[in-house]
């Protein structure tokens, strides 16, 4: 439970960092005796110019403390690589599951 309320709190402050327009849980590792989550994966959609500033603002400005990593795409590749099933976007949007996604 604690850690679902982190993974909340960590998508909160991306989403006051940057205004994303999608955010996918896209992967979570689980510790097998204690089902307790140990790391977490997101997705970022975001119309950002530097893709690695963006990231270096995240890993920067939110501590957590559960482990996570996270992926950005902008807004024209994602659509681009939903077209695509090869690729990783498409596998994150199919198995992902979405944490915020603006309307």
């Amino acid at each position: 439970m604690l850690a679902m309320q982190e993974m909340k709190r960590v998508c909160q402050e991306i989403k006051e960092l940057l205004y994303p327009s999608l955010v996918v849980l896209y992967g979570k590792k689980v510790n097998v005796s204690s089902e307790k989550i140990k790391s977490f994966d997101l997705c970022i959609v975001v119309d950002v110019e530097e893709k690695l500033m963006a990231e270096k603002m995240i890993y920067s400005n939110i501590e957590a403390s559960i482990p996570f990593n996270i992926i950005i795409y902008t807004n024209d590749e994602w659509r681009e690589c939903l077209n695509d099933e090869g690729s990783y976007a498409n596998f994150i949007n199919k198995k992902g599951t979405i944490i915020y996604e603006k309307r």
